[in-house]
């Protein structure tokens, strides 16, 4: 019944991963964000290049629609940072975060990867501004 289900202490260092496994899981995780980050650049890259080649070829419609579309996600974007580090700041701090970090809002599911890492000098930066 019980007995067998419990895990016991000799039983739970055997569950433990060895070295050589934790070290290719930690090398699967790192290859999963390298391939993540190399994903969500290329997008933004290759968005900014669709809407300059409707642009350039008169595509007025496709262009305006493109641009709307990347505008939206702009706007998204700056959203989720304000939610996410500025939630706790008083509704005038949320708006000059959200126009601050509008112009680079693209790049806020790569800085959450940054933060995520607790990266000293990004931890820093953080409580320095309030966030």
């Amino acid at each position: 019944g019980q007995a067998a289900s419990k895990i016991q202490p000799a039983d739970a260092a055997a569950a433990q991963p060895r070295p050589r496994e934790q070290s290719l899981w930690r090398l699967c995780s790192h290859l999963t964000d390298a391939f993540t980050i190399s994903v969500s650049v290329a997008d933004i890259v290759t968005d900014v290049l669709v809407l300059l080649e409707f642009q350039r070829l008169g595509y007025e419609a496709f262009f305006s629609a493109s641009a709307a579309v990347f505008g939206l996600s702009q706007v998204c974007y700056a959203f989720l940072f304000v939610a996410s580090y500025a939630g706790h700041c008083r509704p005038l701090k949320r708006c000059a975060v959200f126009v601050a970090v509008l112009p680079f809002s693209q790049l806020v599911p790569l800085f959450t990867w940054l933060e995520a890492l607790h990266v000293t000098r990004i931890d820093l930066c953080l409580l320095a501004v309030g966030l």
